[in-house]
């Protein structure tokens, strides 16, 4: 109701405009200087011969409100920067002190996110003077929830980004799958089940999930250089940009 409301109060203004337009080149007959109203009769006429003004009308809203919802964005990245940036109770790796810092808002059961990691890999190979930090969401239900656990469990014993790779790599349906696939890695299977389960755990995924409401992070995966969102979803475009940061 909201944005039909603007729309409306839009082509009112458009309408408002186009009828000063005519008033002043419409003089009433016989008082000089004197411009003629148009009846609400005059503007539903002008619009049945003049469509393209809704249209316009439209066309204006929407470039509106991109352009809001881009300065609102912007905003907020600079507003959180040191919260995007924080490795605090997530996953890093690379040069703790580094120029350039790449962060990955993902999600374990993204189809894109999964196409994505490998060349994000390859860049964390290629760059070991960024520093890359990896902020778990769970957009995607119960899965996603378990295995966001399971990475800051593996990280909590190093080998976040062997996790990582083996998830995004493998086909891992269900938590017997995940669990066998910590195992593999050489994880301590008593203390991986311990820390999934705690508190700590489960606040850093509230942590990672409010800061992405906050910073209108609608979709994943979400990549952040600096404080700015990027897009590059291949190798090659993630080294270039990490190229002109340095």
């Amino acid at each position: 109701m909201k944005n039909l409301s603007i729309i409306i109060s839009t082509i009112a203004i458009v309408l408002a405009t186009t009828s000063l337009i005519v008033s002043f080149k419409t003089p009433t007959s016989g008082v000089s200087g004197k411009a003629a109203v148009l009846t609400q009769a005059d503007l539903t006429n002008l619009l049945n011969e003049n469509p393209k003004i809704v249209v316009d009308a439209m066309e204006a809203y929407q470039v509106k409100q991109q352009e809001e919802a881009e300065r609102a964005a912007n905003e907020a990245l600079e507003k959180y920067a040191e919260e995007i940036n924080s490795t605090a109770n997530v996953p890093f790796v690379g040069n703790p002190d580094a120029k350039v810092t790449v962060v990955e808002f993902f999600d374990f059961s993204c189809g894109y996110c999964i196409r994505l990691a490998p060349h994000l890999e390859k860049a964390i190979a290629n760059n070991p003077d960024v520093k890359f930090v990896f902020k778990p969401l769970t957009f995607l239900g119960a899965m996603s929830v378990y295995k966001a656990k399971a990475a800051l469990a593996a990280n909590k014993q190093g080998k976040f980004l062997e996790f990582y790779s083996k998830a995004m790599g493998g086909d891992l349906g269900d938590e017997s799958s995940i669990d066998a696939m910590a195992k593999e890695i050489g994880l301590d299977m008593d203390a991986y089940s311990k820390d999934m389960t705690s508190p700590e755990v489960q606040n850093a995924l509230d942590e990672v999930s409010n800061l992405a409401q906050n910073i209108h992070v609608n979709g994943v995966p979400t990549l952040i250089l600096n404080g700015k969102k990027i897009n590059a979803y291949d190798a090659d475009a993630i080294q270039q940009v990490i190229d002109e940061a340095k």
